[in-house]
């Protein structure tokens, strides 16, 4: 079944639950590769974030679980986003939140994790 083909609500949450599933499944790659010990080579899951700028998986799953005990929704938002792909318009349906709140809770969550990635806790 195409994602395209399905209805409303129901592909609104498939790509929300799609979107949570990616950033296991990353994380997931990242710490297996980062502890193969018959190989002895450092592996660095890297990505690009606006800006250009690269980012380390790990350093965005660490700030993600900080972001969580602070805000769940906003860390879902950020999975939904940035996992996922998923547009304004689709994470305020699968939310029941307006656009416009989708949107300022995207920039309060784009700020927090500019900021926490610039100045990380566990490193």
């Amino acid at each position: 079944m195409q994602v395209e083909r399905i209805e409303g609500d129901n592909r609104a949450h498939l790509i929300a639950l799609a979107s949570r599933l990616m950033r296991n499944i990353l994380v997931d790659h990242a710490r297996l590769k980062a502890t193969d010990k018959r190989k002895h080579h450092k592996v660095e899951l890297t990505t690009q974030v606006e800006g250009g700028q690269r980012l380390d998986l790990k350093s965005l799953e660490s700030a993600l679980i900080r972001l969580k005990a602070i805000d769940e929704g906003l860390m879902e938002l950020v999975e939904m986003r940035y996992f996922g792909g998923m547009t304004v318009e689709d994470i305020a349906e699968v939310t029941g939140l307006s656009e416009a709140t989708v949107k300022r809770r995207w920039l309060a969550a784009r700020a927090w994790l500019t900021d926490a990635l610039m100045h990380p806790v566990d490193q």
